[in-house]
C-alpha cells in the first residue's frame, strides 16, 4: 500500500512544497491504477465532493527565508489542500514589508490550476504576503435555526417561512515568511474585511504549544467565531479540522497544533454588507497558510 509521506518542518529548513506533495499524490494515484481497486473512485469522488467548499491559499516555498533574497508563491483555490485546484486571481496582490510598506505584486503568471509569482525579500524581518480581499460570485442564502448558512439550491429550495438573503462572496488569504530576526511590523491588522492578527511570531509556532492570535473584522474584535486549522491532506476541506479554536469577547485565541507540518487557519463569517455594496450581505472567507515546527 502506498502512502502519503509525514513531512516534519525544522526551523531553518524548507518546509514541504506543492511539487513534493503532488510527487506522493501521482504515486498514490498510480498505485491505485495499478491495483485495480474501487479506492481510485472513492478517492476521486471524495475530491469532487467538496467543490462548493473550495478555500483560497497561498503557499511559499520556503517559510524560513534565512538569507534569501526572494520567495516564490503558489496561490490557488483547493478542497484538497494544498493540492491547486483553480487559480487565484486579484487584482490586489500586494506584500506588507518589515519596514511596513505595502507594494502592489503585479508581475504575476496565471496558470489554469494555479498562479504564481515572486516576492523580492531584501531587507530582514516578517513579510505579509496577501491576496487582498476578492470580490466573488453571488448567491442567496439563508440561516437556520442554529446559525447555520445554507445556500438556496434548486434541489433543496428554503422552508417558506425563513428570510433569504443576497449574498456576495469575499476571500482573502495570507501568509508570513520570515528572513533572518523577525519583527512585528508586518502583522499589524490593516483595519480591512475579516483578519487572523498573530501575536506570536510565525516562525515561533511550535508544535504542543500554545500560539496566541487575534480576530477582527474591519479592524475590530471579532467574538464568538471559530478559527478551523487544518493540516496538509487529500482528505480535502469537508475532513474535519484538526482542531477549532474560539474567539473570546475581545476577539483573542489560543491554539496548540500537535504536529509540525503546513497548517492552513480558516475563518468564514457573514454579515450586513457595508453601505454601497451590490448586495445586502456578504460572506467572508479568510485564510492564512503557516509552518509548525519543532
Amino acid at each position: 500500500m502506498v502512502s502519503l509521506r509525514t513531512h516534519a518542518i525544522n526551523p531553518g529548513v524548507m518546509p514541504p512544497n506543492f511539487f513534493l506533495f503532488c510527487e506522493d499524490f501521482m504515486n498514490l494515484f498510480t498505485a491505485m491504477l495499478r491495483s485495480g481497486s474501487g479506492l481510485l473512485g472513492s478517492t476521486l469522488l471524495l475530491l469532487s465532493a467538496g467543490a462548493q467548499a473550495h478555500m483560497p491559499y497561498l503557499l511559499p516555498n520556503v517559510f524560513d527565508l534565512n538569507t534569501r533574497n526572494h520567495v516564490s508563491i503558489i496561490a490557488s483555490f483547493t478542497d484538497a489542500l494544498f493540492v491547486p485546484d483553480i487559480a487565484m486571481k486579484s487584482d490586489a496582490y500586494a506584500v506588507i514589508t518589515p519596514s511596513g510598506e505595502r507594494q502592489p505584486i503585479t508581475q504575476i503568471q496565471y496558470l489554469k490550476d494555479l498562479a504564481t509569482f515572486e516576492v523580492a525579500t531584501r531587507e530582514p524581518g516578517v513579510y505579509r504576503i496577501t491576496s487582498g480581499e476578492r470580490l466573488g460570485r453571488k448567491a442567496r442564502m439563508w440561516q437556520q435555526p442554529d446559525g447555520v448558512w445554507k445556500f438556496v439550491d434548486e434541489r433543496e429550495p428554503a422552508p417558506s417561512h425563513v428570510k433569504v438573503v443576497d449574498v456576495q462572496s469575499v476571500t482573502t488569504a495570507d501568509v508570513y515568511v520570515t528572513r533572518g530576526k523577525a519583527n512585528r511590523t508586518a502583522l499589524a491588522a490593516n483595519g480591512k474585511g475579516v483578519e487572523l492578527t498573530l501575536q506570536t511570531l510565525p516562525h515561533e509556532i511550535v508544535a504542543k504549544q500554545a500560539a496566541k492570535a487575534e480576530l477582527l473584522f474591519e479592524g475590530k474584535a471579532l467574538a464568538d467565531v471559530n478559527v478551523d486549522f487544518y493540516r496538509g491532506s487529500l482528505e480535502g476541506m469537508n475532513a474535519k479540522p484538526v482542531l477549532t479554536a474560539r474567539s473570546d469577547a475581545q476577539g483573542k485565541i489560543a491554539f496548540t497544533l500537535p504536529d509540525t507540518g503546513t497548517y492552513l487557519a480558516l475563518i468564514r463569517h457573514r454579515t450586513e454588507s457595508p453601505a454601497g455594496a451590490e448586495t445586502a450581505w456578504r460572506s467572508y472567507s479568510y485564510t492564512l497558510t503557516f509552518a509548525v515546527v519543532e
